[in-house]
């Protein structure tokens, strides 16, 4: 199973205070298209109805690309999320995020596979860079916008996965 923790501010900091969401994928079919059985938990809202990944090719892209396949699930109920509208100046904003992909083992310890630091570009609000380090993949930089009148971190994190 993948647990991942999604938390303001930077990896160095990051604690049970300032946890925003866990996600949590796990196979339901473990084959070479697997299926996976996707959940979440937020702060301040509990448990969000499951759903599913099906039919994902298990060793065909990065866990960021899983991930943001079972956020566009959990968020949307669909395959493929909306298009980003462009943010305009009275968007809520983020300076900082981050997450971390685990691995849970049998001993309960989570073995890290991935991480990823989204940071605001300095005086653009709404324009962010991402950076995600994975295992196997190495790391992936991107830039992109993102803005509602709500902060909404989940959808900043699964829009990041969008970029080449």
């Amino acid at each position: 199973m993948l647990r991942v923790h999604l938390h303001t501010g930077d990896l160095d900091g990051r604690n049970t205070a300032n946890q925003l969401a866990v996600i949590d994928i796990a196979y339901a079919k473990k084959e070479a298209l697997a299926d996976y059985l996707v959940g979440m938990t937020l702060r301040g809202q509990g448990e969000v109805e499951p759903d599913t990944v099906l039919r994902y090719p298990r060793w065909s892209a990065s866990l960021w690309d899983l991930v943001a396949r079972a956020l566009t699930r959990l968020l949307y109920r669909a395959n493929q999320a909306p298009a980003s509208e462009r943010p305009d100046k009275r968007c809520a904003y983020a300076t900082r995020l981050c997450a971390v992909i685990e691995r849970s083992t049998l001993d309960g310890a989570g073995v890290e596979l991935g991480t990823a630091r989204i940071f605001q570009k300095e005086g653009q609000r709404g324009h962010y860079t991402a950076v995600f380090n994975e295992d196997i993949n190495g790391q992936h930089v991107g830039h992109f916008t993102y803005g509602s009148k709500r902060l909404e971190p989940l959808p900043v994190v699964w829009r990041t996965r969008l970029l080449p």
